[in-house]
C-alpha cells in the first residue's frame, strides 16, 4: 500500500466538509445482502479512510477489493454515497484508484510528521474541485431525488473533500495507524487510546498470539514436570489430586 501524506504549511484550501447524510447515495441503489471484504472496510471512522481500506496489506502482498467498475460502485452503495445514473466505467475506476493511493500516502506522511508529494496534493485538490452531488427531499420527507445528473467524478469529489478536512482539520492528533494490520483509521473513542482498526479483526487476534506466547515461553523455563500443568494437559507421572468436599456436619 502506498503511504498518506502530510501538509506542509497548508496542503490546499479550506473545503467545507460535506453532509454525509445529504450525500447519500440515490433510492434506486439498494444496498447490496453481502458484499464479502468490502463489508469490512466501513469501519475507519473517516468516508476517505474507509475507502483507502480498499485496498489490503496481506500476508501475500497488497489485495486490492476494488478490480472493476462493479466493484467500486459496490463500495459507493455501502457508504451510501452518490452514484452517476449510468455507472462507473474504467476510466473512473483509475481515477478512483489514483485518489486512493494519493489520499492512503498523505494520511500516512502526515502520521510520520513528514512532507507531502506534490503529486499526491494535486491529485487530491483536482478531485476536490469538482462539484458534488445536490439532492432534493422527495414529498414524503422520507426520500430524496438528485437535483440533476453529474459525473463520476462529483462522486470522487466527496472523498477529495473528506481527506482535506481531516488532513487541515484540528483533529488530525487522532489519526492512526492499526497495531495489527497497519490500516488506517481515525481515533472517536472518549479515551483516544484506541489501539486496532477493528477489536473483533485485530485486537482479538493480537491478544490471542500473545497468549499463546506466553504460554509457549512458561512451557519452556518450568521445572520438570510443570509444564504439562502450565500448558493444561495432564502429566502421566502425576496422579490427579482428589475434588476437595467440604465435611458435612449433622
Amino acid at each position: 500500500m502506498r503511504a498518506i501524506e502530510r501538509r506542509s504549511g497548508r496542503p490546499a484550501e479550506r473545503v467545507e466538509q460535506p453532509e454525509s447524510a445529504a450525500l447519500s447515495a440515490v433510492t434506486d441503489h439498494p444496498a447490496p445482502e453481502s458484499s464479502g471484504p468490502l463489508d469490512e472496510t466501513l469501519g475507519a471512522g473517516s468516508l476517505c479512510l474507509d475507502f483507502v481500506a480498499t485496498m489490503l496489506d496481506a500476508d501475500g502482498g497488497p489485495v486490492d477489493l476494488i478490480t472493476e467498475p462493479g466493484g467500486l460502485a459496490t463500495w459507493f452503495t455501502l457508504a451510501d454515497l452518490p452514484q452517476p445514473a449510468g455507472g462507473f466505467t474504467s476510466a473512473d475506476l483509475s481515477a478512483a484508484r489514483e485518489l486512493r493511493a494519493a489520499a492512503d500516502a498523505l494520511a500516512r506522511v502526515a502520521l510520520r510528521g513528514e512532507a507531502p508529494s506534490p503529486d499526491d496534493i494535486r491529485c487530491i485538490n483536482a478531485a476536490a474541485r469538482h462539484p458534488t452531488p445536490v439532492f432534493l427531499l422527495r414529498p414524503s420527507g422520507r426520500e430524496k431525488t438528485a437535483v440533476e445528473e453529474y459525473e463520476p467524478s462529483s462522486s470522487l469529489a466527496v472523498i477529495a473533500r473528506d481527506l482535506i478536512n481531516l488532513l487541515a482539520g484540528p483533529e488530525l492528533d487522532r489519526l492512526r495507524e492499526c497495531a495489527g494490520c497497519g490500516s488506517l483509521f481515525f481515533d472517536r473513542s472518549p479515551s483516544g487510546r484506541r489501539k486496532w482498526c477493528s477489536m473483533r479483526r485485530c485486537g482479538e487476534r493480537v491478544a490471542s498470539a500473545r497468549y499463546r506466547r506466553r504460554r509457549a515461553a512458561a512451557a519452556a523455563t518450568a521445572p520438570l514436570g510443570s509444564a504439562d500443568l502450565i500448558t493444561g494437559s495432564a502429566s502421566p507421572n502425576l496422579a490427579p489430586e482428589p475434588p476437595h468436599q467440604e465435611a458435612h456436619h449433622a
